[in-house]
């Protein structure tokens, strides 16, 4: 357990050591750059506009930009509840959310500007700035994302800022982040990896933030000459930036900018492949330090940059966070900054006492934390639980397959095993399956191999089952 107590005057305490006159944010995008006074008078101005307007929830349908950055600090001045929403989701989600929260106002690039005129503005003292910060109410409800998983309907989960920065705290000193800290921030400033990870850590550490474009194939290209122009050298990575990244180095200055810069480099929001992990770690001689939460758990486990790295685990269990297993290894997780709840679902059905049901599967050893799949995914054949990670993890040990999933399907009445995967080769299917066979079991057999271009993932990184599914549907019709 944490040595400190965190309650909410620890976390004002640390904001209110922070050093006002120094630099805070750097937005790439505008060539900006704002101190801590600066942010935080902007972001009052910004909530005394919010209070006039006389709602409690703000929706926010903006990319990475400093106005979206600022809505989450006048939201904190202003006690109101933040609901971003990527500009990049379907026509009909988006609508949907609207109409749920049809007592909100939207803020999008149509009247973003109504809130970001500052003529008058005055930059406020320390005192008044101090004061502001203690009239903040972190333990009300502060913010509602909306998951972007790879099956069914996003939920709606809140969360205090008291829970945000409680895990924040925790995260950062495992991680080790400190006023030294330059952090890049790519990741979608709507979804937590772009809230939690992004601004509120290294807000709370001390650590500088420089704001980017969100990450894409055209950013890339000149994503490494950004880096090194910022002196940015903390990062949060998806494993899909991370393989398009491994192409944009061509001058091989990346090594040599690492080699005297000393990365902190974290990778989540999806698994991690070993081939990737192995690529990047020998081209870059750096370490990918893996971690492991949910949007509704936040921050549950992270590799640190003095550990021994385990190939495919997610690193040490935090502290002040409590885990266990069900009869499947189903991980059951107790966190004290866990959401308040889902604003549009029962909590209690995802909850055994006090523990959050996670639908990972999972095992410890060696006191680190591995995933082996999703509970939903399993596949019972001949009355056995087959995670689909443990055929996955041993084709692509045996063959040159550099990504793979495995999924069952109904086929004539019956649930076969499906491997869409990637490669430069055509699999020698059979000499697979005796492998397979011969050191899983006559279960793990795998019924279809589907080679793909690309394994399709949603804009988190993680995989779309239901395209996968639907792809194989239209391939093997005439087998149905």
């Amino acid at each position: 357990m944490y040595k400190e107590e965190i309650n909410k005057q620890y976390i004002l305490k640390l904001i209110n050591n922070l050093d006002m006159d120094s630099i805070f944010v750097v937005d790439s995008i505008n060539n900006k750059q704002y101190t801590y006074r600066k942010l935080f008078s902007l972001a009052y101005e910004i909530s005394l506009k919010q209070r006039k307007c006389g709602v409690d929830k703000y929706i926010v349908l903006l990319d990475n930009s400093i106005e979206l950055f600022l809505f989450y600090f006048s939201s904190l001045f202003s006690n109101k509840i933040i609901i971003p929403l990527d500009p990049l989701k379907q026509d009909d989600e988006v609508n949907k959310i609207i109409q749920t929260h049809d007592d909100s106002i939207l803020v999008n690039i149509n009247n973003v500007n109504e809130f970001m005129n500052f003529e008058d503005m005055k930059e406020l003292t320390n005192k008044m700035i101090f004061y502001y910060i203690r009239n903040m109410d972190v333990d009300k409800s502060y913010l509602i994302t909306y998951t972007s998983g790879s099956t069914g309907n996003p939920k709606g989960v809140v969360h205090s800022a008291f829970n945000l920065f409680y895990a924040a705290i925790i995260m950062g000193k495992s991680l080790k982040y400190t006023d030294n800290c330059v952090f890049g921030h790519i990741m979608p400033m709507t979804y937590m990896a772009g809230i939690l990870n992004s601004i509120f850590m290294p807000f709370i550490m001390k650590s500088k933030i420089v704001i980017m474009n969100r990450f894409t194939a055209e950013q890339a290209l000149h994503f490494w000459k950004n880096v090194m122009s910022y002196s940015i050298n903390t990062f949060w990575f998806s494993p899909t930036m991370l393989h398009v990244l491994l192409y944009m180095d061509k001058k091989g200055q990346v090594k040599n900018y690492f080699a005297s810069n000393k990365p902190i480099i974290s990778v989540g929001t999806a698994p991690l492949s070993l081939e990737l992990r192995n690529k990047f770690e020998n081209k870059y001689d750096v370490k990918l330090l893996q971690s492991y939460g949910l949007s509704e758990t936040l921050f549950i486990s992270t590799e640190c940059n003095d550990d021994e790295i385990k190939d495919s685990s997610v690193g040490k269990i935090l502290d002040n966070v409590i885990i266990k297993f069900d009869s499947d290894n189903q991980i059951l997780v107790k966190v004290p900054w866990l959401m308040k709840g889902y604003y549009d679902c029962n909590m209690s059905d995802y909850m055994i006492d006090d523990f959050y049901k996670t639908g990972d599967l999972g095992v410890i050893s060696d006191n680190k934390l591995f995933i082996k799949g999703r509970k939903k995914d399993l596949i019972i054949k001949g009355g056995i639980n087959i995670s689909p990670s443990d055929i996955e993890n041993k084709i692509i040990s045996i063959s040159d397959v550099s990504d793979c999933y495995i999924a069952s399907i109904i086929s004539n009445n019956e649930e076969r095993i499906v491997c869409w995967y990637k490669s430069n080769k055509i699999l020698l299917e059979s000499e697979i399956n005796d492998i397979i066979v011969k050191e899983l079991g006559k279960y793990y057999k795998v019924d279809y191999f589907m080679k793909m271009t690309e394994i399709y993932k949603n804009l988190n990184g993680k995989v779309d089952k239901n395209k996968l599914i639907s792809s194989f549907y239209k391939q093997f019709r005439g087998e149905e």
